[in-house]
C-alpha cells in the first residue's frame, strides 16, 4: 500500500509538469485513424487538407497502422478528405483547429465499386484527448462578444485559476498592465507569445513589453499549467495569435466610445462618511481602427494589415486640477466630504490620459511547393501623460512617458514606437516530417521624462517631513531600452506503428540574446530637501534657509545587462488506443553579463562624485537547467 501510494504521489508530481501542444506557438493540429467498416486498419489512404487558411492544400498517407497527422497548423477551419481506390470517399466538413487543439479526425470507409463521396459536417472535434494540460482558448467571437474593456488582462481576468490585482471596470485600468498570479506561482514564470515569438520583458520579468490592438487578435490561449518543452517555464502562458490574410479579401473597422455619460454611482452619504469612494471615474475611451487582409496573389502571397488606436482617460480621485474653484473643493472635501457631490467633485479631477497605437502588417508566400514563408512586423506606441498620479502626487511630481525618440539608437530598431519583426520559415519535407525555423526581434523601449525638457537643468524640491516625501515636481528621467534577439528551431516527426503505437516527436533549439540598458538623470544634478512645504513657501533658494535645508547630490547613471538563454529540447507523444503518453527533456543555458559603460561627474561637486568608468565584468556563472516534462 505504501509503494502504492509513492508511485501515485510521483506521478501526480509528473502531472503538474504535463505536456501540451500549445506552449508558445499560435498552431494546433489534426490527427487520426481511417479504417474500413469491420474495423480494419486501412494503410495507404490519401488524406487531402483544405482550408480557407492554406496557401495549398496538404496531404498525407496513412501509415501501416492507419494513421495520419497534420502537425503545426494554423488556426481556422479545416475540410479533411480520405481518398482509397475501392473504396467511397469520405469528406469531413467543418473541422475547428484553435491554438494547442489537437483535433482527432478519424474516417470509416466502405467498400464501393462506383465513385462516391460521403460528407460529414458539423462533427468537429470538441474534446482534446491529447491535451495533459490546463488552459482555456478565447477565438475571435469569444473576444469580440465577452462584455468587458478591451485588453487581454481582462481576458486573463475571465480565466479560471488566475487572480488579479486589480478591477478593470469599463477600460478605467487599461492605460496600464495588470499583475496576476495562477495557483500560488510566481508571477515571474509567466509568458508573453506573439505569433508565437516569445516576447516576454525580461527586464520586468514575467509582463508584456507593451500593449495590443485588441482587433487585430484571430485568437487569445491561456495555459494555466501543463505546458510543454517549448516554454521554458512553468508560469502562465499567454499566447497572442492575430489574423492573417486569405484568398479572400475581408476586413473590419471599428470605433467604440465610453465616456462619463454612461457611468453611475451608488455610493449612499453613509458610505462617504466611512471613507467609500466611486473609483477611479471615466472621463471618455475612444477605441477605433482597421484591418485587411487579402491576396496579392492567389494560392501564392497573402497580405493583411491592422491599425488600432485608443485615448484612455481617467480622472484620479485626489489629483486635482491647480483652479481656484477645484482646490476649494479639495479643501472643502478634506473637512467634509459630504461637502460636494461625487459628480462635483470628479469634474474638478485632472485627467491621466493614455494613448495606446498599434500597427500590424503580416504576409504569406509560398515559394514553392510544401514551402511557406511568413513576414510579421509590429510598431506598438505608449504615451502617458501623468504616470504616477495619485491624491499624493499633484501633475508636476508626475512622470510623463513616451517611447524613446533620439539619440539613443535606430528608429524602428532600438527606438521609436516598440518594434517586433519576425520571419518564420516552414517546409513539410514530408507527410511525416515538417521543418520550422523562426527569427525574430523586439525593440521594448520607453523613457519616463521631465514634464518639459528645461527641467532637466533645475533641481527639484523634496519635501521630507510629508506624507510620502513627495518631490515637488518631476525631477528625474529614465530611459529604458531592452531589445532582445531570438531563433527558434523546431522539427515534428510522425513514426507510426512502433512500440505498439504511434509516436509523435518534437525537437527543437533556441537561443535568445536579452539585453538592457537603462540611463537615469536628475534635474539639475541635485535636489533641495526642505523639512516641510511650510519652510519651502518662506525660502527664496536653499542659501536663505536657517535651518534644515539639505542638498542631495547625484550624477546620471548608466547601465547595461545582457542575458543569453540557450535551450535545447525534445518530446515524445506516444499513443496507442485510447492512451496518450507524452515524455518530454528540456536544457536551458543561462549566461548574463553586465557590459562596459560610464558615466560623467556632478558638474557641481566634482570632487565628491566624479567620472566613473566601468570596464564590464561576466561573474562567471553560468545557471543550467534541466526541465522534465511527462504528463
Amino acid at each position: 500500500m505504501k509503494v502504492r501510494f509513492i508511485v501515485l504521489a510521483l506521478l501526480a508530481l509528473f502531472a503538474t509538469s504535463a505536456a501540451t501542444a500549445s506552449a508558445q506557438m499560435q498552431t494546433g493540429e489534426i490527427f487520426g485513424k481511417v479504417t474500413d467498416q469491420s474495423g480494419g486498419l486501412l494503410p495507404g489512404v490519401t488524406v487531402t487538407l483544405t482550408s480557407p487558411i492554406l496557401l495549398q492544400p496538404l496531404t498525407a498517407v496513412t501509415s501501416e497502422t492507419g494513421t495520419y497527422q497534420f502537425p503545426r497548423l494554423g488556426i481556422g477551419t479545416y475540410t479533411v478528405k480520405f481518398e482509397l481506390t475501392g473504396f467511397k470517399t469520405v469528406v469531413r466538413d467543418g473541422i475547428i483547429v484553435t491554438v494547442g487543439f489537437s483535433a482527432g479526425v478519424n474516417a470509416q470507409m466502405a467498400i464501393s465499386t462506383v465513385q462516391e463521396t460521403i460528407t460529414v459536417t458539423g462533427e468537429s472535434p470538441v474534446v482534446d484527448t491529447r491535451n495533459t494540460g490546463t488552459k482555456q482558448t478565447f477565438t475571435n467571437e469569444l473576444l469580440q462578444s465577452i462584455p468587458s474593456a478591451r485588453d487581454p488582462w481582462v481576458i486573463l481576468q475571465q480565466t479560471a485559476g488566475i487572480a488579479m490585482d486589480r478591477e478593470n471596470i469599463g477600460g478605467n485600468m487599461s492605460g496600464q498592465q495588470s499583475n496576476y498570479v495562477s495557483r500560488g506561482g510566481n508571477p515571474t514564470n509567466n509568458k508573453w507569445s506573439l505569433d508565437g515569438v516569445d516576447i516576454t520583458d525580461l527586464a520586468a520579468t514575467g509582463a508584456s513589453p507593451y500593449y495590443y490592438d485588441f482587433d487585430a487578435f484571430e485568437e487569445m490561449t491561456i495555459n494555466t499549467g501543463g505546458v510543454d518543452v517549448t516554454q521554458q517555464t512553468g508560469g502562465v502562458g499567454i499566447n497572442l495569435v492575430t489574423k492573417s490574410g486569405t484568398d479572400h479579401f475581408k476586413g473590419s473597422a471599428r470605433y467604440y466610445d465610453t465616456n462619463h455619460r454612461v457611468e453611475s454611482n451608488n455610493i449612499t452619504d453613509a458610505q462617504r462618511n466611512q471613507g467609500a469612494t466611486s473609483g477611479n471615474p471615466i472621463q471618455d475611451i475612444q477605441d477605433y481602427g482597421f484591418e485587411v487582409g487579402g491576396p496579392l496573389k492567389k494560392g501564392k502571397v497573402w497580405l493583411w494589415g491592422a491599425f488600432g488606436k485608443q485615448l484612455v482617460d481617467v480622472g484620479v480621485l485626489g489629483f486635482y486640477q491647480p483652479t481656484a474653484t477645484c482646490l476649494g473643493i479639495k479643501a472643502d472635501e478634506a473637512a467634509n466630504v459630504l461637502s460636494h457631490s461625487i459628480t462635483d467633485v470628479n469634474n474638478c479631477l485632472n485627467t491621466d490620459r493614455t494613448l495606446l497605437q498599434n500597427t500590424n502588417v503580416k504576409a504569406d508566400v509560398q515559394l514553392f511547393k510544401g514551402n511557406k514563408l511568413s513576414f510579421f512586423n509590429n510598431f506598438s506606441r505608449k504615451e502617458r501623460n501623468a504616470r504616477g498620479a495619485d491624491d499624493l502626487h499633484p501633475i508636476e511630481t508626475t512622470t510623463p512617458q513616451r517611447a524613446v525618440s533620439k539619440d539613443f539608437g535606430q528608429w524602428g530598431w532600438r527606438i521609436g514606437p516598440s518594434p517586433t519583426y519576425k520571419a518564420d520559415d516552414q517546409w513539410v519535407l514530408s507527410d511525416r516530417l515538417l521543418v520550422d525555423v523562426a527569427w525574430a526581434h523586439v525593440g521594448n523601449n520607453f523613457i519616463l521624462d521631465f514634464h518639459s525638457p528645461e527641467l532637466k537643468d533645475v533641481q527639484p524640491t523634496f519635501i521630507i517631513n510629508s506624507p510620502a516625501s513627495l518631490n515637488g515636481r518631476s525631477g528625474s528621467r529614465s530611459v529604458n531600452i531592452r531589445p532582445v534577439n531570438s531563433l527558434t528551431f523546431n522539427m515534428h516527426y510522425f513514426l507510426p506503428g512502433q512500440l505498439g503505437g504511434d509516436h509523435a516527436f518534437k525537437v527543437g533549439g533556441y537561443w535568445r540574446d536579452n539585453l538592457s540598458e537603462g540611463l537615469g538623470h536628475t534635474g539639475g544634478n541635485a535636489s533641495d530637501r526642505f523639512p516641510t512645504d511650510v519652510e519651502l513657501a518662506s525660502a527664496n533658494d536653499c542659501a536663505t534657509l536657517a535651518v534644515g535645508c539639505q542638498v542631495g547630490l547625484t550624477r546620471d547613471s548608466h547601465s547595461i545587462y545582457r542575458l543569453t538563454n540557450v535551450a535545447v529540447y525534445a518530446q515524445d507523444a506516444y499513443t496507442h488506443g485510447r492512451l496518450t503518453a507524452q515524455l518530454g527533456i528540456r536544457y536551458d543555458r543561462n549566461h548574463d553579463q553586465a557590459l562596459a559603460a560610464s558615466i560623467s561627474e556632478n558638474p557641481l561637486f566634482p570632487q565628491f562624485l566624479p567620472a566613473v568608468s566601468f570596464a564590464g565584468a561576466d561573474p562567471g556563472i553560468i545557471f543550467n537547467n534541466f526541465s522534465p516534462r511527462v504528463g
